[in-house]
């Protein structure tokens, strides 16, 4: 049996946190948690101080302009770090696969989940297009929706902003019965009023697959144009651990400083890569459906 156990960290000015860090966390058993796979965690201090930054990327096989998205999320990751943590959502109309037996773009990555955010956040225009955060205000813009042309300006107004909330993932998974426990601990930085969901989203990274590539801007510099069998399929979203919209953690207020425990029971499907698998949570306002922090581990 293998076990594997990964910690990541969000957190807001550590140096306050060094002596005080005494609260209780209130613990929240979520549905579908079972305490005889998933053994209790503890969480260390915080020692991060940023706002982390979520980019989802609506995506599909047969769009020729796709990889040049793929390629500015890439170029993004490479700048900022785990600071920036993509999600490829295939959905829509380049996302169908094609026929058993048309000897390319058989594969079907597209997710329940996927698709109904594409529904809730689209019609999309064209493309690809993506989501900063959720953000709509962002760019001063009133969408949600950008271009890849403006992924990276969206990101740099994000990328000094005070975080609202801390969150600290620890999660396990053994790889005989592909259980995954994912254990989340939120923190207020400020006194939070209204409603907030925790989402646990998976990815899977390099899947290898058929894609089209465009050419010049519209590509991805790393292929040829045309249809490309051996590309490279990353950040691929393969659904949430707990629902769409996730889990209600806070109606009303969380006061400075207060601490919640969130826990999680997952199945891995086994037909995904577990060894290319990514756990990502992200704290929502779920009025706005602003990401307001977004961690995540490799599982």
């Amino acid at each position: 049996m293998k076990i594997t156990k990964h910690i990541t960290f969000i957190s807001l000015f550590a140096l306050f946190f060094s002596c005080d860090y005494v609260n209780e966390p209130l613990e929240k058993k979520s549905g579908g948690f079972d305490d005889t796979k998933c053994t209790d965690v503890t969480f260390a201090p915080n020692t991060n101080t940023k706002r982390n930054i979520l980019i989802e990327d609506f995506t599909g096989h047969t769009c020729v302009g796709c990889p040049g998205a793929a390629y500015e999320l890439e170029q993004i990751e490479a700048a900022h770090g785990d600071q920036v943590i993509g999600v490829a959502i295939h959905s829509g109309f380049f996302s169908e696969p094609r026929a058993a037996g048309s000897g390319k773009f058989e594969s079907d990555y597209r997710s329940e989940d996927g698709n109904n955010l594409h529904d809730d956040f689209g019609p999309l225009p064209s493309y690809p297009k993506g989501m900063i955060n959720r953000s709509d205000t962002v760019l001063n813009n009133g969408s949600k929706i950008f271009s890849k042309s403006e992924f990276s300006s969206a990101v740099n107004a994000f990328l000094n902003n005070t975080p609202l909330a801390n969150l600290q993932m620890i999660t396990s998974y053994d790889n005989t019965d592909g259980t995954l426990c994912v254990f989340v601990e939120t923190e207020a930085l400020t006194d939070l009023t209204g409603n907030y969901h925790l989402v646990i989203a998976l990815t899977e990274d390099s899947i290898v697959d058929w894609q089209v590539n465009g050419s010049g801007a519209n590509g991805h510099p790393g292929y040829p144009s045309g249809d490309v069998q051996y590309y490279v399929h990353n950040h691929v979203f393969r659904g949430n651990v707990n629902g769409l919209y996730g889990e209600e953690i806070v109606s009303g207020s969380l006061a400075d400083t207060e601490k919640l425990i969130s826990k999680y029971t997952y199945t891995i499907d086994p037909a995904w890569n577990d060894a290319n698998i990514n756990v990502i949570a992200y704290l929502m306002d779920f009025s706005t459906k602003e990401v307001i922090q977004v961690t995540k581990v490799h599982m």
